[in-house]
């Protein structure tokens, strides 16, 4: 009788000192990169597999339980371990928006929160002031004031830096191309989180790279998976957002941040940390960027300004590690030549007048209501199998679904109800995490929100999903 794993040669070491099971894991995964190991193939029993290595049941789960954290293989109970998917041919999707409905898939905040008057009123004073010049080319680095400006804020949250190693860019997105573009080229590997923002996705596969998703966990990134990548690999950078990271709302520890740097340090990657949200805390706790602890000058920093001031904005900085700042401006100039100058020239006032610390303030205790209306709602009209953590701030609820229905198919439900949600495989290279979906509560005020998790938790509870679980570790 044929087996998936006649043309797959795993041969065990038994005298070294790297476990057994990381050793079968290691096999299997390299099997299923090189295709011989074709997409959604049954692998053998765990059983059947202990027999065939002459290893015990233990040794298999735990290598199976690997393939699975780093997205390989996926398992249903009953039914036994499969390799992942094929992922789809487009290297984004588009989530479609119905008018009226309940969104729970925009990340985009909702305008009556947005500076509107003091933007409005800066912009007039730019006017008056600079006149036709507002409108011309800027240096393609940034307006030299606002960068100024950008340092002062930056020293606020604690990151020090040369004014010439800023640079303004036309949002976050427009960063992680930029990151792509020096730092990516076909074939080479590129670390991200598992799951991760799907435009950073779309942007590392849009220059041939092969992305390699290191699981997250609810302190960040599962360490003893980044070292045994890195034995394996050797990325070229880690894609990262470190605080309230998107999809998942998670937070690194201190300890986590500084073990990171310590091994971005030891393996010569650079660190893109995206930093999109670090303002909107709930708790009163500290979280300072990664790029705060860079002693090294590893971190490539992103910071968008869109989430905390208005999306229409397209304004963020990046500060360029030194081996790479002739890069950046290169790619800056050659990619839009500069941002808008009128645009820099109203931030750079808006920054100076310290208004932005009353407006953050607001966005806490508005989004932070929101939060807790969207938790509440959660614990009430949901079934009780559904997984969640409680977010200390951002945008977003990262759930769990029980089994008996994929977050593919509670999005198509919800939408016949004019519910919007993001199913869990946006957020990964392969459409992995399809018992996941996210939850923003940007978009939609706190009635649509108790609405909405209405409507989602009668779909659930009609699915008759099974009671049991295993729970989150």
């Amino acid at each position: 009788m044929s087996s998936p794993l006649d043309n797959v040669s795993i041969r065990l070491q038994r005298e070294s000192t790297e476990p057994l099971h990381t050793q079968i894991a290691s096999a299997l995964a390299e099997a299923i990169d090189s295709g011989q190991l074709a997409p959604d193939t049954r692998l053998p029993s765990i059983r059947s597999l202990a027999a065939l290595l002459e290893v015990n049941n233990v040794t298999i789960v735990t290598a199976y339980k690997n393939l699975e954290q780093l997205g390989y293989v996926w398992s249903k109970v009953g039914s036994g371990t499969f390799v992942r998917p094929a992922p789809p041919a487009e290297t984004t999707r588009q989530i479609y928006i119905p008018h009226n409905g309940i969104n729970f898939a925009s990340a985009t905040p909702t305008p009556e929160i947005f500076p509107v008057a003091d933007f409005q009123r800066l912009l007039n004073k730019v006017l008056d002031r600079d006149g036709g010049h507002a409108f011309g080319y800027q240096e393609s680095q940034g307006w030299p004031p606002l960068r100024e400006a950008m340092q002062e804020y930056l020293i606020s949250n604690g990151i020090h830096t040369p004014v010439e190693n800023i640079h303004i860019i036309s949002g976050g997105q427009q960063g992680i191309d930029l990151a792509a573009k020096i730092l990516a080229n076909p074939g080479d590997t590129i670390f991200v989180e598992g799951p991760t923002y799907h435009g950073a996705i779309a942007s590392f596969q849009s220059r041939g790279a092969r992305i390699v998703a290191i699981p997250l966990e609810k302190d960040g990134p599962n360490l003893k998976e980044l070292r045994q990548q890195l034995r394996r690999h050797k990325p070229r950078l880690f894609y990262v957002m470190p605080n309230f990271q998107n999809p998942t709302g998670y937070s690194y520890s201190t300890q986590k941040k500084q073990a990171l740097l310590d091994l971005a340090r030891e393996h010569q990657f650079f660190i893109v940390e995206d930093d999109y949200l670090s303002e909107l805390s709930f708790d009163h706790t500290s979280r300072q960027p990664l790029k705060a602890m860079d002693s090294k000058d590893q971190v490539m920093y992103i910071k968008s300004f869109s989430k905390i001031l208005m999306p229409g904005l397209r304004l963020g900085l990046t500060i360029s590690p030194a081996p790479l700042n002739h890069g950046i401006g290169a790619a800056k100039q050659f990619s839009d030549i500069s941002s808008s100058g009128l645009l820099q020239r109203t931030l750079d006032l808006y920054l100076r007048e310290k208004t932005w610390h009353q407006h953050i303030q607001a966005m806490q205790k508005f989004y932070s209501a929101r939060c807790q209306a969207a938790l509440k709602a959660l614990a009430e009209y949901l079934p009780q199998e559904v997984r969640f953590t409680a977010p200390g701030g951002g945008l977003h609820l990262w759930l769990k679904l029980p089994q008996g229905i994929t977050g593919d198919e509670l999005y198509q439900q919800c939408l016949k109800e004019d519910v919007l949600i993001t199913p869990g495989s946006f957020f990964a290279p392969s459409g992995l995490y399809d018992q996941w979906i996210r939850l923003s509560y940007a978009a939609a005020g706190e009635d649509e929100i108790i609405k909405g998790v209405k409507i989602m938790g009668r779909i659930l509870k009609e699915k008759n999903a099974p009671h049991t679980i295993q729970p989150l570790l």
